[in-house]
């Protein structure tokens, strides 16, 4: 049971040290602040989009039991993440948006162009989760989580060398 159960352990701490990279490389933007609560702020609104993404692969696991199920479970999880990302981009580049925003969330007015902006790119972001999570399925039934746990560990890295190249340089390049 270890060996299935380390690399998803590994895997959960890699997801959740991807945030704390992404905001230690934000303070090093020129206004530092308001990137980090407008990127924080489409984080959460995409968070709140994605949640239902993040069952997909006990979707997987259920249904691609059988073969022949495969292809209607991924167009299933593409749907539902093409759903998503559709909402989000409806979200991020239209007056729904600035309604959403100005309104329930209530942000002050200098942060509604970065959250609108953060979000747009965030809106490919369920596209990714639906295939990493139908992925995953996959991985699990097959009791392979050691792959995902390679991934995740690339995927990691790719990250910090990216914060370490912008570190390099100066803060208003």
């Amino acid at each position: 049971i270890w060996r299935f159960y380390i690399p998803l352990i590994g895997s959960s701490l890699f997801v959740a040290m991807g945030k704390p990279f992404i905001n230690a490389g934000l303070t090093r933007m020129a206004d530092a602040a308001i990137s980090l609560a407008a990127f924080n702020i489409a984080l959460s609104l995409t968070g709140m989009i994605t949640s239902p993404l993040l069952n997909l692969h006990q979707v997987t696991m259920v249904f691609g039991r059988a073969k022949e199920n495969l292809p209607l479970v991924r167009k299933f999880a593409f749907g539902v993440a093409l759903i998503s990302s559709a909402l989000l981009f409806l979200i991020a580049y239209s007056p729904l948006g600035v309604w959403i925003l100005n309104g329930p969330f209530n942000i002050p007015s200098e942060l509604l162009r970065p959250v609108l902006l953060a979000a747009r790119v965030l809106a490919f972001f369920p596209l990714l989760i639906g295939w990493v999570e139908y992925n995953t399925g996959l991985l699990l039934l097959g009791q392979a989580t050691g792959l995902g746990c390679e991934g995740l560990t690339l995927q990691l890295g790719k990250r910090i060398l990216r914060l370490e190249k912008a570190q390099s340089r100066p803060a208003n390049s």
